[in-house]
């Protein structure tokens, strides 16, 4: 079968070569080295194919290509790489919408990230065709805006959420907004998401604290008004849009985006604010951020006069909170305990430090026996850095070797949580190939096949079969005179772009005085012969058939036909049908001379009459 398959990959005709590339790629997909000799021949065949076949030769070639050619931003294109690309650009302006995709995915997996400005314009032109579109192709927009956000700022208002949308199409418009976070589209962008924080839908409001977070990173001018949005936003009472506030406001709490920025609110106010918010946040994570902020900035003011009562009220309410809660309770215990002597202040009495300690304890024994596999094991490795007092004796004289050890590993986790805050939605390049049915519904479904890893050395000398010509089309009519010059190109040079040279003009209308001549028959012409046509008119028709048959029917005709001829001779009465047609077609009928030989026997059924001698219009 393959063999079979492999002879019809020679087939000529555009209109069969997408069913052939189908079939090789159903057969054989991996064997690309039969596509050697076919590569020039189908690369040209590209725009003649049907809309179907084009979509399988795309496919197909940018399969090849990817084990064929070097990565573009590693060194030039090679020459078949760019005449692969010239002939997939044209079919983004398809009317087919899976070509358009298909093309642009061709473009993206094939071309650097400066050539990726032309599936823009496209990509979104499919977006809004129709809802059903609409999925497919922000699913190809995302990995395009996140490679190269600049070429879509002139559509960012585009992938403004609309009440209509589907929630999948919801949550893509979103990303694409994170992704298209710049100072160019700020102020079109930023009051717009801050209307989305507000929305009554979980999924838009939770997305909106996504984009506000990239508007505060990368646009420093905003950075304020998005981190009081945010904190605003942090004490809603749905858990997905307190958790993704939270969690944006601790990024930015860590990364120091408010460090330089104008008007930044005092740390302590803003963590008092976010203090506050643990008896009123909904959701496990939401709660988990507030706490993990207090023990992360366990050594600054705050930490030292307020984070003993935060533990206070985190351990009181162990037992109701999630997993991800308790093990930020546990952490925060740890650091606590774990902080230097000599940062300790004069308020903390022996009595706080004392009343510490007995919290240590309690909470690391409700978490030795929690139901949730993950605290226990959190419990039993932080226990190990930081023994609990009077408990754990043989690990005492460790637990001094362990301190700066224990100590490090806690402070490394802001660094990891500000890397991970998104959850991979920053990547730029899609798990799956763009525009297949994987990277659409988001996990890897039967007949998936993934696009090969460029080659470390593409390998050379390669026969890819003759270069193609395209067939000339129709050249143009040269005509000299005012509306430009003939060239021996085949085009002619347009008027405004000729030589201030007025002798075509001059000429032009001196030859208005020679048009009769010009319109004059030659002297050798021999004008026809004059035709006559004849017209009859309808007498009586009396044959021997109708003399002989009777009945009611013929002669009805007949009083007809006598009724018609004497309203004809004397002019009374209304006119035929087919007197009619004839009237309107030819005009009244003159009267003309009969034609010589011609005979008027009485009880001819026609009478022929001539029509008037046209040669005199020869002459």
């Amino acid at each position: 079968l393959e063999d079979t398959v492999a002879a019809m990959l020679g087939e000529e005709s555009a209109l069969a070569v997408g069913a052939v590339v189908r079939a090789f790629r159903a057969v054989s997909p991996q064997r690309l080295a039969r596509v050697h000799a076919h590569f020039r021949r189908w690369c040209a065949q590209l725009a003649d194919a049907d809309e179907w076949g084009q979509l399988e030769l795309v496919r197909l070639l940018a399969a090849y290509a990817r084990t064929q050619f070097a990565r573009p931003s590693e060194r030039p294109l090679d020459a078949d790489h760019a005449l692969l690309l010239r002939a997939v650009r044209p079919l983004l302006h398809s009317r087919n919408r899976a070509v358009v995709v298909g093309a642009a995915a061709a473009v993206f997996h094939l071309a650097g990230p400066a050539q990726l400005a032309d599936v823009a314009r496209p990509l979104v032109r499919v977006m809004r065709s129709s809802r059903e579109a609409a999925p497919v192709a922000l699913a190809t927009i995302l990995p395009v805006a996140r490679r190269r956000p600049d070429a879509l700022h002139a559509h960012v208002r585009s992938f403004f959420v609309a009440a209509a949308d589907a929630p999948r199409v919801r949550r893509l418009k979103l990303q694409v907004l994170a992704a298209l976070a710049a100072p160019e589209t700020a102020a079109a962008l930023v009051p717009e998401v801050a209307a989305y924080a507000l929305s009554a839908q979980p999924d838009v409001a939770a997305g909106a604290a996504r984009v506000l977070l990239r508007c505060a990173q990368r646009v420093r001018a905003s950075a304020v008004d998005c981190f009081q949005s945010l904190l605003l936003l942090a004490g809603d009472t749905r858990a997905p849009v307190s958790a993704a506030a939270m969690r944006a406001v601790r990024v930015l709490l860590l990364d120091g985006t408010l460090r330089d920025a104008r008007g930044a609110l005092a740390l302590y106010d803003v963590l008092c604010f976010v203090a506050r918010l643990l008896n009123r946040c909904a959701g496990d994570e939401a709660r988990a951020h507030v706490l993990a902020l207090v023990g992360e900035f366990a050594e600054s003011r705050f930490g030292r006069q307020h984070a003993a009562d935060v533990l206070r009220a985190g351990v009181r309410g162990f037992c109701d909170e999630g997993a991800l809660a308790k093990m930020q309770v546990l952490e925060l215990s740890t650091r606590l305990c774990l902080r230097r002597p000599e940062a300790e202040s004069g308020a903390e009495s022996e009595t706080v430090l004392e009343a510490l300690r007995r919290l240590h304890a309690h909470v690391f024994t409700l978490a030795r026996y929690d139901v949730s596999f993950e605290v226990r094991d959190r419990a039993r490795s932080l226990r190990a850095l930081c023994p609990l007092p009077g408990y754990d004796d043989v690990l005492a004289e460790a637990s001094t070797q362990l301190r700066p050890l224990a100590a490090e590993l806690l402070g490394a986790a802001p660094t990891l949580a500000a890397m991970k805050v998104l959850d991979g939605d920053d990547g730029d390049e899609p798990e799956f190939a763009l525009g297949s049915l994987s990277l659409t519904v988001g996990h890897a479904v039967r007949g998936y096949q993934a696009l090969p890893d460029w080659p470390a050395q593409p390998p050379q000398d390669v026969d890819r079969g003759p270069a193609v010509v395209a067939a000339p089309g129709p050249q143009p009519i040269a005509v000299a005179g005012i509306s430009g010059r003939a060239h021996s190109a085949g085009y002619t040079t347009p008027r405004s772009v000729a030589d201030d040279d007025d002798d075509d003009l001059d000429a032009f209308l001196d030859s208005a005085d020679a048009l009769p001549a010009l319109f004059a028959p030659p002297a050798s012409f021999v004008p026809p012969a004059p035709r006559t046509a004849v017209l009859f008119e309808q007498g009586e028709l009396l044959s021997d058939s109708s003399t002989e048959s009777s009945g009611s029917s013929e002669s009805s005709g007949s009083s007809d036909l006598e009724s018609e001829s004497e309203s004809d001779t004397d002019g009374a009465g209304s006119e035929s049908d087919e007197a009619e047609e004839t009237t309107a077609l030819v005009g009244p009928e003159p009267e003309k001379p009969r034609p010589a030989g011609s005979e008027d026997a009485e009880g001819s059924p026609f009478v022929g009459t001539a029509i008037e001698d046209t040669s005199k219009y020869w002459q």
